[in-house]
């Protein structure tokens, strides 16, 4: 017990909370690779309707814990579900038919080839297969996307389907995926999954400190939504918040006004955008147009300099920034002649292991190898006795 003096102890444990282990499982908040954000009840709510309206019998939970936590504990739902997950906590509430240890980065199944049969099995059923996924937001949207079509092509082979048929998918997957990610990374998913649009459902959570609801949220709502690879008009949204436009036929927050000169709802951030004649688009409410930079800007910005051109981070190119590079809307990678030149940058940044190695090095411009690991020891022996 002297080793679990730090640990909160939970005393009784409830039916429910067995059914719902996220309520009692501390997220690993703290680390920056395996962080937990949590679903808000009302997110739930809203996104096990969107699979009741899809008629959904089967879901595949690609992280999203609390959603398979629901359908898992309502039999009355008359669904399936299946976690993948890299947190290991969660083998000890569910059975190994309903709980995977996955990372969703590589497709790697931790338990082998038992743990890839129990997938294999479950999208293989001949039933209206969706998957939900709520990704880390700072992952790779190119893994992503590559392992997101992977499942797909699994799911098609199981079936005897053809390569051009795709499997719903709601990214927070009839078969659909439900795909969840903040709204500002739109360009970043329909990049890489150009079939998939963007709902204006805002997603709440429970331990973001930014995307929920309440004093500490963002102020116009949490800047999280759900992207879906079916029609918009097949994820009708709460009435209390959203409402349908016949001319977008889809479900946008009563603060999205239809703008005819766009021909579209506009809004992003869940403000009611302005038109701007000059920029020909529909801009934050907050800015304006600047003659100077010749298109809408913050009103507190800084105009760019006479003479100073856009420069990309992606490509280095000039006049353009990365969010308009050819480059990233074609999915390039750098050219070799980019990819030598940022390694020999990385190679100029190498400290030298001692003054003794540096001159050298600039002397014979040689690599500075050791031949056996005898050579290793003594030229470590010579390093340190140099430093001491």
């Amino acid at each position: 017990m002297s080793d679990h003096g730090s640990c909160a102890v939970i005393s009784p444990i409830s039916d429910e909370q067995l059914s719902h282990p996220s309520t009692i499982l501390v997220p690993k908040e703290s680390s920056k690779f395996e962080a937990q954000y949590l679903f808000a009840t009302s997110s739930v709510s809203v996104i096990v309707g969107m699979l009741q309206n899809l008629n959904t019998s089967r879901v595949l939970c690609i992280g999203a814990p609390r959603v398979h936590e629901a359908i898992a504990s309502s039999p009355h739902l008359n669904m399936s579900s299946l976690m993948m997950d890299i947190d290991d906590r969660y083998c000890s509430f569910f059975s190994p038919k309903q709980f995977i240890q996955y990372n969703m980065f590589n497709h790697h199944f931790f338990e082998g080839e038992t743990a890839k049969n129990t997938y294999e099995h479950f999208i293989s059923v001949d039933e209206n297969l969706v998957i939900v996924t709520d990704p880390p937001f700072g992952g790779r949207m190119e893994l992503l996307a590559h392992n997101l079509k992977q499942i797909q092509d699994d799911w098609r082979r199981s079936r005897g389907l053809d390569s051009h048929r795709e499997l719903p998918v709601v990214f927070v997957f009839h078969n659909s995926v439900l795909f969840v990610f903040p709204y500002f990374m739109e360009q970043q998913v329909i990049s890489s999954l150009p079939s998939f649009t963007m709902l204006d459902y805002q997603v709440d959570y429970d331990n973001h400190p930014l995307y929920s609801s309440g004093p500490k949220g963002m102020k116009n709502g949490s800047a999280v939504r759900v992207f879906v690879n079916l029609p918009q008009s097949m994820f009708p949204l709460p009435e209390e918040s959203y409402h349908l436009c016949k001319v977008c036929d889809r479900w946008v927050s009563i603060n999205n006004q239809h703008c005819d000169k766009c021909n579209g709802c506009m809004s992003k951030d869940g403000r009611t955008y302005k038109h701007c004649d000059g920029c020909n688009k529909c801009v934050k409410p907050s800015w304006v147009h600047c003659s100077d930079c010749s298109r809408c800007q913050p009103h507190d910005h800084r105009c760019q300099e006479a003479g100073s051109a856009l420069t990309c981070h992606m490509c280095g190119h000039s006049g353009h920034k990365r969010m308009d590079c050819p480059k990233r809307k074609l999915g390039c990678t750098l050219s070799d002649d980019e990819s030598k030149r940022k390694r020999r940058k990385r190679n100029k940044n190498t400290l030298p292991l001692s003054l003794e190695d540096e001159r050298m090095r600039r002397k014979t411009n040689k690599n500075t190898l050791p031949l056996s690991l005898e050579d290793e020891r003594k030229r470590n022996m010579e390093i340190f006795s140099q430093l001491t």
